[in-house]
């Protein structure tokens, strides 16, 4: 999954479904097509053919984590992440901030008290500044 970052602030998310499924339609920056909604796994990665739109203040660096979401971390707080959920017509569902810590190059988040799930946030793609990078 890949996301493009504009100068202006405003992330723009398109995207396609593979395998024989729905497609939705790319972007092209400097000759790369960019698409966010790809299954791998067995599992639903970003927001399908959907086009969805996040206006972002300050600088945040993010990755998807398991269930789908944007996470923002807070270039101030290397612990704190920021979870976005968006409807397909690019509503916000769901806005969450979570505390963890990264353990084997893996983000944790506490959901409760002594129990921590993983997000698949990649502790050295997460310590690339000020640009949007890809998984």
């Amino acid at each position: 999954m890949t996301r493009v970052d504009n100068q202006d602030g405003e992330v723009y998310y398109k995207g396609e479904f593979k395998n024989g499924l729905q497609h939705g339609k790319g972007i092209r920056v400097s000759g790369t097509e960019y698409y966010i909604g790809s299954f791998k796994k067995g599992f639903k990665n970003g927001y399908g053919a959907s086009y969805a739109t996040i206006k972002l203040s300050g600088k945040y660096k993010y990755a998807p984590d398991s269930t789908g979401a944007v996470c923002y971390q807070n270039h101030e707080d290397e612990n704190t992440f920021k979870s976005v959920t968006v409807y397909e017509d690019g509503a916000t569902k769901q806005f969450s901030k979570y505390t963890g810590e990264f353990r084997k190059d893996f983000f944790y988040r506490q959901v409760v008290k002594d129990k921590w799930i993983i997000s698949n946030v990649n502790a050295l793609t997460m310590a690339r500044r000020n640009r949007f990078v890809s998984l």
